[in-house]
């Protein structure tokens, strides 16, 4: 049985963590904001791309992520099987502003996200009051 153990997530985690999500959120939400009409193809791959970006992009904010990896027994790499990320109060992601959750694939239905993002803020901030996740530790994670 291989060792599983924690590190800092690199750039070089983005598609591995991007496959990871994909596999993790591929009900509801996948469906929603990736539908059948607007796939190109059988393959995960646009969906891949875009949840590499938005988790590189978390990363590059300066966000705290950890990656969970194998160790590589009997293998000559490690394997990304599992990632988590925490924000620290005032860390935050806001919805949809400043940032542009959408990288360039004909996939993605845009506007069934922006409701989406839309409708987990306001009840977020129904929830947890006017600061939403401001306050507070938040995190988000996936595994294999």
């Amino acid at each position: 049985m291989p060792t599983l153990s924690l590190r800092p997530a690199t750039t070089a985690d983005g598609p591995a963590m991007g496959r990871i999500g994909t596999r993790a959120f591929r009900t509801n939400m996948s469906l929603a904001i990736f539908p059948a009409h607007l796939r190109t193809s059988a393959t995960d791959d646009a969906e891949n791309a875009w949840r590499a970006f938005r988790t590189l992009r978390r990363l590059n904010e300066g966000k705290d992520t950890l990656v969970v990896v194998d160790d590589g027994e009997g293998q000559e790499a490690e394997e990304v099987v599992g990632f988590a990320q925490w924000e620290r109060p005032g860390q935050a992601s806001q919805g949809l502003e400043g940032h542009s959750e959408a990288i360039e694939t004909p996939e993605l239905d845009g506007e069934a996200l922006a409701t989406m993002m839309r409708a987990m803020d306001e009840e977020t901030r129904r929830q947890l009051g006017p600061e939403g996740h401001g306050n507070m530790w938040c995190k988000c994670g996936a595994v294999v």
